[in-house]
């Protein structure tokens, strides 16, 4: 009796291990590209459904820690502001919309030189062509050329190069991916077309 019950145990806990793996490795997608998903809202809200969530929580963005190290809202994502994201981008995500020159504003308060640098998301382009949609997601950081209190932060040289911006982007560091995305009926089928680094 006391065999056949360890025996039974030792057959749960290999079940248990088979299932966990099978788990884990579903869920992670052992980083094949392809997506296949139910159309929820629209075509643009879950093309950026997709692209987050392979992005962000499958980490596949280069640079991805940039996204929240330096950041004055912490664990929120910055995103740089553009029409096509607004109302579509899912509801867990945290994050800000944010223009140009107030990233840069936030930038010049918060970040002072390339190691203290934050970063923020860029939805690149976002075009379709017949039921297909081509996206380019970039993470880019954000330098401010002068401090707080309007002090130039680098030689006269440098800054002439940046035209006497008030901050400069991308550069030094982040990158981006690309996806294209093909609507079929009521399914969307997506693969990562690349990746590059700043």
């Amino acid at each position: 009796m006391r065999k056949r019950c360890k025996q039974f145990s030792m057959t749960l806990r290999i079940i248990s291990i088979i299932t966990l793996t099978l788990t884990l490795l579903f869920d992670t997608g052992c980083n094949v590209d392809n997506t296949n998903s139910k159309i929820v809202k629209n075509d643009t809200t879950d093309i950026l459904k997709i692209l987050i969530d392979s992005a962000l929580y499958h980490e596949r963005l280069p640079d991805f820690g940039f996204l929240t190290r330096n950041n004055p809202f912490g664990d929120t994502i910055i995103f740089k502001f553009d029409s096509i994201l607004v109302g579509h981008l899912p509801t867990n995500l945290k994050y800000k919309l944010l223009t140009q020159d107030e990233i840069c504003s936030l930038a010049r308060l918060h970040c002072y030189d390339a190691n203290h640098s934050c970063s923020f998301l860029k939805l690149d382009s976002f075009k379709k062509v017949d039921s297909t949609y081509k996206v380019f997601l970039q993470n880019q950081c954000v330098m401010p050329l002068f401090d707080k209190n309007g002090k130039q932060l680098f030689d006269s040289a440098f800054m002439q190069r940046h035209n006497y911006s008030k901050c400069t982007s991308g550069g030094l560091c982040g990158g981006g991916m690309s996806m294209t995305f093909v609507m079929q009926v009521d399914t969307v089928k997506a693969k990562i077309e690349g990746f590059w680094s700043d």
